[in-house]
C-alpha cells in the first residue's frame, strides 16, 4: 500500500506543478488578434491538451494560433 501511496503522491504533486504553470487563455487569444466565438473555444481546448503535455505558455500560443490558421485555411 505504501508503495502505491507514495506514487500517487508525486503523481499529484507533478501534476500540480503542472497546472501552476501559466496557461494560454482567452486574453492572450485576443491580444493576438483572435475574435471571441466558437473557434476560439476550439482553440482554448487545443492551448489546453499542449498545456498537460506540458509545453510553456509561449509555445502553446503560438503552436495554437498557427493551428487555427491551418484549420482556417483548409475551410
Amino acid at each position: 500500500y505504501e508503495p502505491l501511496e507514495e506514487k500517487l503522491t508525486q503523481e499529484l504533486a507533478a501534476y500540480r506543478e503542472l497546472m501552476a504553470q501559466p496557461a494560454v487563455m482567452g486574453a492572450d487569444l485576443i491580444a493576438a488578434g483572435m475574435q471571441p466565438g466558437k473557434a476560439m473555444g476550439e482553440a482554448l481546448a487545443y492551448a489546453h491538451k499542449l498545456h498537460l503535455k506540458g509545453m510553456d505558455k509561449e509555445k502553446a500560443l503560438m503552436q495554437t494560433l498557427a493551428y487555427m490558421r491551418e484549420k482556417d485555411r483548409r475551410k
